[in-house]
């Protein structure tokens, strides 16, 4: 039997197998009875599911002996707990993303128009994932993000519209498209190592492709350098030194002297 359903749950650890069945027994997300007991059948053949011991006449028995054995019944069955599986896979995942998971309950304060609660929770998430100190491209996406709401609820929020409000609401802005520079300078130089990589690898021309035209108009140099002393943040400007001496190495292959700095300075900041 080549069911989604079976391929998901050949990955289920004990644990989760548990939380599935936890789920699927919750009115809130599921109501099929049938689906139950499809998914307790199943279990009886956990975790190889051997196709030679399991059939789908054998599990439409245990599901309902009352009635014969209906293949487009038992297929509808079997697609339907492979979308519950998905809701709870999506659902665990979700569990596991703090800042976005924070980022979809604003939306919602949002709708509802409840924007003191926006402004409390923008503030403590921007506390949280400032102190957890890593700095990918997913913390400068999720601090736009939360100061854009920032940026919003002093829009709608303060009417009058004196010196303190323009200056901490122009402050806002400018770190809003920090962050902004930020993710596009991290996202779009990885993109040019990664195709650095493969060129090497593969002799692809570069002619017409999108990332050197890009490179070719934009002086991601003079960019990275601007970005360095433009933070105040020491960690930030320590992340783009290590991005331009990374280009540097990157875009001039041949000059071993790039090399050299770029391996220096990440020795000398191996710790961080």
């Amino acid at each position: 039997m080549k069911y989604k359903i079976v391929e998901i749950l050949k990955t289920f650890s004990e644990k989760e197998i548990k939380q599935f069945e936890s789920f699927l027994s919750s009115p809130f997300f599921n109501e099929s009875q049938k689906l139950r007991k499809l998914y307790t059948a199943l279990l009886k053949y956990y975790p190889d599911f051997n196709p030679e011991i399991m059939s789908e006449e054998k599990l439409s028995m245990e599901i309902n002996p009352n009635l014969p054995y209906n293949k487009s019944t038992i297929k509808t069955l079997f697609f339907e707990l492979a979308n519950s599986a998905e809701e709870f896979m999506k659902i665990s995942v979700f569990r596991t993303k703090k800042a976005e998971a924070e980022d979809m309950l604003r939306e919602d304060y949002n709708r509802r128009k409840l924007f003191k609660y926006v402004y409390q929770n923008a503030n403590k998430t921007l506390l949280e994932i400032d102190s957890e100190n890593e700095y990918t491209s997913d913390y400068f996406y999720n601090r736009h993000r939360i100061l854009t709401d920032i940026c919003n609820f002093h829009q709608v929020n303060n009417k009058n519209s004196n010196a303190d409000f323009i200056n901490n609401h122009g402050n806002f802005l400018c770190e809003r498209a920090k962050c902004l520079t930020y993710l596009f300078t991290n996202e779009i130089l990885l993109q040019y190592n990664n195709f650095h990589t493969v060129k090497k690898t593969f002799h692809l021309s570069v002619e017409n492709n999108f990332i050197f035209k890009l490179f070719k108009k934009i002086n991601f140099i003079e960019l990275l350098e601007c970005i360095i002393s433009e933070t105040d943040n020491a960690a930030y400007s320590l992340i783009f030194e290590l991005q331009l001496a990374n280009y540097r190495a990157f875009s001039d292959f041949e000059n071993e002297t790039y090399y050299f700095e770029y391996k220096k300075l990440l020795v000398k900041n191996i710790n961080l």
